[in-house]
């Protein structure tokens, strides 16, 4: 079992624009067990490209697309989250989780679920809330997207203790606006 005193982490982040998400925000977490009082990251060669400008259209209520961009290329990370929320015609809120793979394009449309599944669909009473909001995940105790999207790891809400001892986590996200 690790003890407190044997595990270490840290979290490097930066916040584009102002202090919201929306001009993104890139960080690094690393856990370890050394004893470091500092610690020397050098940013331009280990965040992750920023992600900003991202955009909800439901120009097609049922099946929004949500747009983004990027400082530079994604494609090696292991996956991606896109979060939307809406209600519907009675006020109920709905809200997707999309896990994907880390696209080369910066454009993705909410998929059509099957008939099942089709009552958690927005529909054309969709009232979108809140902000769309992307992020790009590479941890180098991932091996791909197939092991992102099977492995169980949340990554909604991440903190140094959730990164594995000797692991390093990678994330460049974003807020955006509907248009």
């Amino acid at each position: 079992m690790t003890q407190v005193s044997d595990r270490f982490g840290h979290v490097v982040g930066v916040h584009f624009g102002q202090t919201n998400y929306r001009d993104g925000y890139s960080a690094i977490l690393r856990a370890d067990s050394s004893r470091a009082l500092t610690v020397s990251v050098d940013l331009a060669a280990t965040l992750l490209s920023r992600v900003y400008g991202v955009i909800l259209n439901p120009a097609t209520p049922d099946r929004p697309t949500i747009t983004w961009s990027s400082a530079g290329s994604l494609a090696s990370s292991d996956g991606m989250l896109i979060a939307v929320a809406w209600t519907d015609a009675d006020y109920v809120r709905h809200n997707w989780l999309v896990l994907a793979p880390p696209f080369t394009t910066s454009s993705f449309r909410l998929p059509q679920l099957p008939d099942d599944l089709a009552i958690w669909q927005p529909n054309v009473d969709a009232t979108y809330v809140d902000i769309p909001w992307i992020e790009f995940v590479e941890a180098d105790y991932i091996d791909g997207y197939g092991e992102f999207r099977a492995g169980g790891h949340d990554f909604t809400e991440v903190r140094p203790r959730d990164v594995p001892t000797g692991g390093t986590l990678r994330i460049s996200s974003a807020g955006g606006t509907m248009l």
